[in-house]
């Protein structure tokens, strides 16, 4: 109707909005230094500090959440080792993760070789692309324990 104005959220309500979801089923897939997370409490130490300094926020007006997540997730052993069996039980394991969230939008933020196993496409360093997941289709194989459920990854 003409006239009639949608109030803008606040800065605060739109701070509100941002999570954080650290997913260790999303770390580098290499075994080297460069490659591998750090310990929990030092990783979250990192994050509210860049958090602070980078994205002029408060850690507090973020929902920062840390998964359940194994205390040696940095370690590439077990469900986190460099071997490719291992690689693409945790991306299935992510997506079925990710589809599960109420969120439509979500931003992953990753290393080349994680996107390149989960998407078989490589980037670049920084390069931003769009994906939507295919939800019919990942319903249908949700319960399946086979790499079909990572093909429901489309390029928008």
């Amino acid at each position: 109707v003409a006239g009639d104005q949608v109030e803008e959220p606040s800065q605060s309500e739109k701070q509100r909005e941002r999570k954080i979801i650290l997913h260790p089923d999303m770390q580098e897939t290499g075994d080297v230094n460069c490659d591998t997370g750090k310990p929990l409490e030092e990783t979250w130490d990192n994050l509210k500090t860049s958090v602070e300094a980078h994205i002029k926020l408060q850690p507090s007006m973020l929902c920062t959440k840390l998964l359940d997540i194994n205390p040696k997730w940095h370690k590439k052993e077990g469900d986190y080792a460099h071997d490719g069996k291992k690689i693409k039980a945790r991306l299935r394991r992510f997506t079925k993760w990710l589809l599960n969230r109420p969120e439509r939008n979500i931003a992953i933020v990753g290393h080349h070789n994680i996107f390149l196993a989960l998407l078989e496409f490589s980037f670049m360093n920084c390069e931003v692309r769009e994906y939507a997941l295919d939800v019919s289709m990942a319903q249908t194989l949700a319960d399946q324990e086979t790499d079909a459920i990572l093909k429901v990854w489309r390029p928008v």
